[in-house]
């Protein structure tokens, strides 16, 4: 591995880091809100939440094998962890859009 690749990586892994932290923050600022959702909004809230959670495992653990990822899984991680990212990304927004 060359430097250039391996500088990459950390960038990489520090953006993840940061994104991940703050994801999670605003899934925990989402959750103590479901007091303010309508009755009727409340069930569908819930069924988001539950589902962020679930997703929220996924995009905890593609993180961890992309922290540990050797040089020929790197590649592999990194997709692992950008499309679990999006995924989590777009069931936030849904759950987002219930509250707003």
């Amino acid at each position: 591995m060359n430097t250039i690749d391996n500088k990459q990586q950390i960038q990489f892994r520090e953006k993840a880091k940061k994104q991940i932290d703050e994801i999670f923050d605003q899934l925990d600022n989402l959750r103590e809100k479901k007091n303010q959702v309508e009755a009727k909004s409340q069930q569908e809230y819930q069924k988001r939440i539950d589902e962020l959670e679930s997703k929220k495992k996924e995009l905890k653990s593609n993180y961890e094998e992309l922290k540990n990822a050797s040089e020929s899984k790197w590649t592999e991680a990194k997709q692992a962890w950008e499309s679990s990212s999006e995924d989590f990304k777009s069931g936030f927004s849904k759950l987002k859009a219930i509250v707003e």
